[in-house]
């Protein structure tokens, strides 16, 4: 078990050291070493490392002998088309933790200026790295939505459509990513009167198709809401008022320097991480609800990024440190304490 401790600190430090380098001299080869780094780790692991592995390959074994299996049909399609190269389901978490990590880092990288690049690929290593040997799928799509954002801000929507799609079929929960056109929104005022009737006319449409969204939901996912835990946690009323406060404190969306673009960006990773929390917690109430805020939620790692880049007061950067220790870094920890993923102890694939 030392090994392990030992191999995520010590994939942490090489992470960030990585990081550090390639966005202080601008060398993008240090940041495909750091995808491919990331990838390796989760790709090569053990099948006994992580809790839904073994479920993997037994739809790889399944598909492989031609048996049904009902998953998403892109997850299908990927297989299929892996296994006429490979019979090792090991290629398939290489492929997926490449699609992962590619997609994630990269997208990161065009936050730099703006965001601590070291500092949100440390966060991305304590907050995905373990639940991606888990729920790899959706990690997956949620990856190819976050990378796909930048379509959406670049205002290039129907590649933005084409990311959805292509993370739907991957994993259904991907679809919530329509929601994120809701982005414009927040410069209203700024909006062409052709662009504010188009979204009211939008608003209108889904009030009406409610019933239709709502019985989808049901039918996919209904099964979550049947076992009520019924307990609230502080950690979601602490991280509540920790977002509202701090961005309240640094002004972060208020300062000179930043141009209208990049105050906009800060707007949304605020919005997006605060409604990724508040959809969690559904996660207290209704067991595996909280995934459904992770699409959102995944924009904490910007946010934190923004808040230490925007943040000149020593006092304020101390106590988001300590903030930072408390809702990232700690849980970090206990998860290999725990073993709350199933990712400890840490192998590597043994081909036998």
């Amino acid at each position: 078990m030392l090994f392990s401790y030992l191999f995520y600190l010590s994939s942490l430090f090489v992470c960030l050291f990585l990081a550090y380098w390639g966005s202080r001299y601008n060398l993008k080869s240090f940041i495909y070493l750091l995808i491919l780094f990331l990838a390796c780790i989760t790709g090569f692991r053990g099948y006994e490392v992580g809790i839904d592995t073994f479920n993997y390959v037994a739809i790889w074994d399944s598909m492989l002998v031609g048996k049904p299996v009902y998953i998403e049909p892109g997850f299908q399609w990927l297989i299929c088309f892996i296994q006429k190269i490979a019979i090792s389901p090991t290629v398939l978490f290489i492929i997926c933790s490449l699609i992962t990590y590619s997609c994630f880092v990269l997208r990161l990288w065009d936050f730099k200026n703006i965001a601590s690049f070291p500092l949100m690929i440390a966060i991305l290593f304590m907050l995905v790295l373990m639940p991606s040997m888990n729920v790899m799928r959706q990690y997956c799509a949620i990856a190819i939505i976050f990378y796909s954002t930048r379509f959406l801000f670049w205002k290039k929507y129907t590649k933005y459509i084409v990311g959805i799609v292509l993370a739907s079929l991957l994993h259904y929960s991907a679809l919530i990513a329509i929601s994120f056109w809701g982005f414009e929104l927040l410069e209203w005022k700024n909006l062409t009167l052709l662009k504010r009737r188009f979204y009211l006319i939008l608003i209108v449409v889904l009030l009406f198709s409610a019933q239709m969204i709502y019985f989808f939901v049901m039918t996919e996912y209904g099964h979550y809401f049947e076992d009520k835990e019924e307990k609230l946690g502080i950690l979601t009323l602490a991280k509540i008022f920790f977002i509202i406060t701090s961005a309240f404190l640094s002004g972060i969306w208020r300062k000179e320097i930043l141009s209208e673009d990049d105050k906009f960006i800060i707007k949304i990773s605020f919005w997006m991480y605060l409604l990724g929390v508040l959809i969690e917690s559904l996660g207290y109430f209704f067991p595996y609800m909280s995934r459904i805020g992770l699409p959102f939620s995944i924009f904490a790692i910007l946010y934190w990024g923004i808040l230490f880049r925007n943040t000149k007061n020593m006092t304020l950067n101390f106590m988001y440190f300590i903030a930072l220790f408390l809702f990232v870094g700690l849980p970090f920890l206990l998860s290999m304490v725990d073993n709350g993923f199933g990712t400890m102890p840490y192998s590597f694939f043994v081909k036998t």
